[in-house]
């Protein structure tokens, strides 16, 4: 189906995040699993297969699907990396740079990341690169993560060309230069990397990467979105809540905005948690969307706080109740409000 776009001025929806340095997620890629491949690959990596392995891993920890499990995605990188995968070691370490699935071991991490990194991996060399970037564990040397970057980048790494693109767009460490950062995105997004398709998708839209074209910034979104990027996907709830698709659909618009808020994006969960209240898109819940907006405060969204003052005053106390057992009980919520 062909998407046509209204002429409405839509800038603010592409501000958020734009000069941010990435989430940690991002790094695994596309998993290429579907839900209902997912029992066939399962029974492939528990036959040994280290590929199905990798990409099991990547599917739990990208979120494509739903939410995140960072248990299952270390379990399957550790029996990968057993097995001899350079690029399950690389990625194991990058989850214990920052703590996902596993006890954080910073020290650890960049230690085997640089053991992978010197056997050519271009995940490692980019990872390394972020972590000097950041100061993570290393000290901050933007010079170090540039070269890094560039090294990762030359073995075809798209994730590297998106990093790298976001230094020179915020002029970190580098004169700032848009040009040179829309010409590494394009390298990204045409290597299939869902921040790349994001980044990309934002400056198309707006306008910065001539000419401007909301068809193809929404392909990009989808294309992102599909991979499991929380910002993508919230973006693209914005884009069909806000009317700047033709064919906007508040029910389209409320899946996306559930499975970035299953990532705990905290736009996306006030977002979700406003469909909720007023039934936009999704059948009214009170209860739920309040607990929705207490998890977007607590991920500092700054207007959570205000709405939750709001909403309180209008819940009975049975529903209050209920409100104040989810809270201290969160794995109950999400068993019981996994789906829509």
């Amino acid at each position: 189906m062909s998407i046509t776009i209204k002429k409405t001025k839509i800038a603010a929806l592409y501000a958020l995040s734009v000069f941010t340095l990435f989430p940690c997620n991002c790094a695994y890629g596309q998993s290429g699993i579907l839900k209902g491949t997912l029992y066939a690959e399962t029974a492939a990596a528990e036959s040994g297969q280290v590929d199905a392995q990798i990409r099991l891993a990547t599917f739990y920890a990208s979120g494509a699907h739903g939410s995140i499990n960072y248990d299952k995605a270390f379990h399957w990188l550790s029996i990968a990396s057993e097995q001899g995968s350079i690029r399950a070691t690389s990625l194991l370490a990058n989850a214990m740079l920052y703590g996902h699935g596993t006890k954080k071991n910073v020290t650890g991490a960049i230690w085997l990341l640089r053991r992978t990194a010197s056997l050519g991996d271009p995940d490692a060399i980019t990872f390394l690169g972020r972590a000097y970037e950041s100061g993570s564990g290393v000290k901050k040397d933007y010079g170090q993560a540039i070269g890094l970057y560039e090294a990762a980048i030359s073995k075809q790494s798209g994730y590297a060309a998106a990093l790298l693109g976001a230094m020179y767009y915020r002029g970190d460490g580098v004169e700032r230069d848009v040009n040179k950062a829309i010409s590494l995105y394009e390298t990204s997004a045409e290597r299939g990397d869902s921040w790349g398709q994001l980044r990309l998708a934002d400056l198309v839209g707006i306008g910065l990467v001539a000419p401007q074209d909301q068809v193809k910034a929404t392909q990009l979104y989808k294309a992102s979105a599909e991979q499991g990027n929380k910002v993508a996907q919230f973006r693209l709830g914005s884009l069909y809540a806000n009317g700047v698709l033709a064919t906007d659909d508040p029910k389209i618009s409320t899946i996306y905005y559930h499975r970035s808020a299953l990532q705990f994006y905290a736009p996306a969960e006030a977002a979700f948690a406003r469909a909720l209240w007023n039934g936009t898109g999704i059948t009214a819940d009170h209860v739920r969307a309040y607990v929705w907006m207490y998890l977007a405060k607590e991920g500092h969204n700054p207007t959570a706080g205000a709405q939750m003052v709001d909403w309180a005053k209008l819940l009975d106390s049975e529903e209050l109740d209920r409100v104040n057992k989810f809270i201290e009980n969160k794995k109950m919520f999400f068993s019981a409000y996994r789906g829509l």
